[in-house]
């Protein structure tokens, strides 16, 4: 017997594993961070649809509404100005706040203004509801999970109110032990627009800033003209008018995957991966 507890005394024991102190950059995991790239692909289309749509039925809202073509093209002009505006105070407040109570916000501006776009009969309510649509298109992805990282870190801090989503309640209803869990310290912050025009010190973005800002104000002048103009002189009907822009459409899609491949030849991959 004591030889037993001798041999077990002298034998070595077995080395720990370090632990590792290196934090991961997200515990989103691979499939998720794909369906969040994909939905705020899908909802940053909504701005752009919004606004290229209105072209072709700029002459039949002008006779409805027994108005010029020059005040329709005003309620582009405010579309485009609210459409600059209001991300640089939506994004902040985001970014300080959480994402997710914005974006119901704004998808339930968007949602209210395209009803009412749909059922009104004057022009100051035209002018009125498209910039409300505009500045709920701003960021409308109602289905992200909450990843600003004020909020839940990397991930694995557990978010709170209209941050959570509608699985994060079901799935803490469903727990009957309650176990403790990190949550972020709310804070009271109020937006700063002009916090995202530092990116326009540095060389590199204000270039390319710079020249799709140029590219997309000479398109949206001549797409927001081009079906009133077809229309006065080839007298097209609405409908023709309306497909005068689908090839600039296909075109922009087919160069946009001609020349994405060449400019990147390696596969990219999800950030913090």
């Amino acid at each position: 017997m004591a030889s037993t507890t001798i041999a077990a005394e002298e034998k070595p024991e077995q080395p720990i594993p370090p632990i590792s102190d290196e934090i991961v950059y997200s515990t989103f995991s691979k499939t998720s961070k794909r369906w969040i790239s994909i939905a705020a692909s899908f909802s940053a289309m909504f701005s752009g649809l919004s606004s290229f749509i209105y072209y072709p039925a700029l002459t039949p809202i002008a006779e409805d509404l027994h108005t010029s073509i020059g005040l329709v093209n005003l309620t582009i002009t405010s579309y485009l100005i609210v459409s600059g505006i209001a991300p640089s105070i939506i994004g902040d407040l985001a970014d300080r706040t959480g994402r997710r109570p914005l974006y119901i916000a704004t998808f339930t501006i968007y949602f209210a203004a395209n009803v009412g776009l749909a059922l009104q009969d004057s022009y100051a309510a035209l002018f009125t509801l498209r910039m409300l649509q505009s500045a709920g298109s701003s960021g409308m992805t109602l289905f992200f999970p909450e990843t600003a990282r004020r909020i839940v870190g990397n991930g694995s801090l557990s978010p709170r109110g209209f941050n959570k989503m509608m699985g994060d309640y079901l799935r803490s209803r469903s727990i009957s032990v309650v176990t403790p869990s990190a949550t972020a310290p709310r804070t009271s912050y109020w937006p700063n627009p002009l916090a995202g025009l530092s990116i326009v010190l540095d060389k590199k973005s204000a270039l390319t800033m710079l020249f799709g800002g140029l590219f997309y104000t000479v398109y949206s002048c001549l797409a927001a003209s081009l079906s009133t103009i077809c229309i006065d002189l080839y007298g097209l009907s609405y409908l023709e008018a309306g497909l005068v822009y689908l090839p600039a459409g296909i075109g922009g899609i087919l160069a946009a995957y001609s020349t994405g491949k060449p400019a990147s030849p390696k596969p990219l991959t999800m950030l913090g991966e």
